[in-house]
């Protein structure tokens, strides 16, 4: 994985988590789904299991009024985390 796809797996992500709704989020969501579904095999097990985390924690984000900072703020490290190990590859 390179930084461009890096940066376009981000903008998915970041856009599903700051959707209103979980119905507005729907394109985003399942673009995000098929790019990261398209990674399996491609980048390690264990940052592909942490990007399906983040997925999963950016979909509650979106489906929820109550409590909602908080998955947003739980997807984000959550993203953080995975980004760090992806950019560690980048370096190497």
């Amino acid at each position: 994985m390179n930084s461009e796809q890096l940066n376009a797996l981000k903008q998915l992500v970041y856009g599903v988590i700051n959707s209103p709704t979980k119905k507005e989020a729907q394109s985003e969501l399942k673009r995000l789904e098929h790019k990261i579904y398209s990674l399996n095999g491609e980048i390690r097990a264990n940052q592909y299991n942490k990007l399906v985390e983040t997925m999963n924690y950016s979909k509650q984000a979106s489906a929820q009024s109550q409590d909602k900072e908080h998955w947003i703020s739980i997807a984000k490290q959550s993203w953080t985390f995975f980004e760090s190990l992806i950019k560690n590859d980048i370096e190497d």
